[in-house]
């Protein structure tokens, strides 16, 4: 009966034995895989970065275009390769010269990329702010033609804090709104946010106009800046969210936002009966 015992553990110790080995040796292969593909990821990877760096894109032949494909098909989310493949589609269509779905690829990039690509990319952004802008100068030069003010001082109105050009251009129609309703002190707060001297769109009208009022306008600059004595302004038609928080009605006690078709219109109620309405980040109307 002992002996039997014996037997029985014994091939219970092997059979364990040999499972464990076999556990082992799969884990063992498994493990090499995982690191093999790993390898093989990191070599494709550092291909791929390589040979976006080094070839000449304006001048590449079709199988450049095709291996590095191939690279980000093979690759997929690996690191930054999402970033190289709309790195690569960009550099495509500018080649292809279909400039609106480039500008489309450069503004799904993440500003604060930070990659292999990373010289690369800031460049490009540079690159695709330029062509938008001049894309939309070359629009807007269509709407003057025209003599469509109302459309390009809709158009500006959100681009007003991007550029020096779009801000002059929407605050120079501004003016010319509030001067045409007689509302003179609005006309002379929007002319105040122009910088001078400028050498964009509709420069010598812009000039001009500046000129023409340049005393009132030095005194509201003073005015908004607190440069005088005379302590803080009231709010005016024209100024903007952060002027009006240094006027003398300061911070509102409630702000009602809403979402509409020309952009984002706000509230900003300190009494039943004192309201400041704001379009876009300018004060449109004040209710006191």
């Amino acid at each position: 009966m002992r002996t039997l015992n014996f037997l029985f553990m014994s091939l219970l110790i092997v059979s364990v034995l040999q499972i464990s080995g076999c556990t082992l040796s799969s884990l063992s292969k498994d493990t090499q895989a995982t690191t093999e593909q790993v390898i093989a990821n990191e070599n494709a990877y550092q291909q791929l970065v390589t040979e976006v760096k080094t070839t000449n894109w304006s001048k590449a032949e079709p199988k450049n275009w095709e291996n590095v494909q191939n690279l980000i098909n093979e690759l997929k989310s690996y690191r930054d390769t999402p970033v190289i493949a709309r790195y690569i589609s960009y550099l495509r269509y500018l080649k292809e010269n279909k400039i609106d779905k480039a500008i489309g690829v450069a503004n799904n990039i993440p500003a604060d990329y930070f990659g292999d690509l990373q010289d690369e990319i800031k460049k490009l952004k540079s690159e695709a702010k330029s062509l938008a802008k001049a894309q939309d100068l070359q629009y807007y030069q269509e709407l003057i033609q025209k003599g469509d003010y109302s459309t390009l001082r809709r158009e500006t109105v959100e681009k007003v804090s991007l550029d020096e050009e779009y801000n002059a251009i929407y605050n120079f129609l501004s003016a010319l709104e509030f001067q045409k309703k007689g509302i003179r002190t609005a006309m002379i707060v929007s002319l105040s946010h122009i910088s001078m001297p400028y050498k964009g769109l509709l420069s010598e009208e812009i000039t001009l106009l500046v000129h023409q009022n340049a005393d009132e306008i030095k005194h509201m600059q003073d005015l908004l800046s607190g440069k005088t004595s005379v302590g803080k302004p009231k709010p005016y038609i024209g100024m903007t969210t952060a002027e009006i928080l240094a006027s003398s009605w300061g911070s509102p006690n409630e702000v009602i936002s809403t979402m509409t078709a020309d952009g984002k219109e706000e509230q900003w109620e300190y009494a039943p009966n004192k309201v400041i309405f704001i379009e876009n980040g300018f004060v449109t109307a004040i209710q006191y």
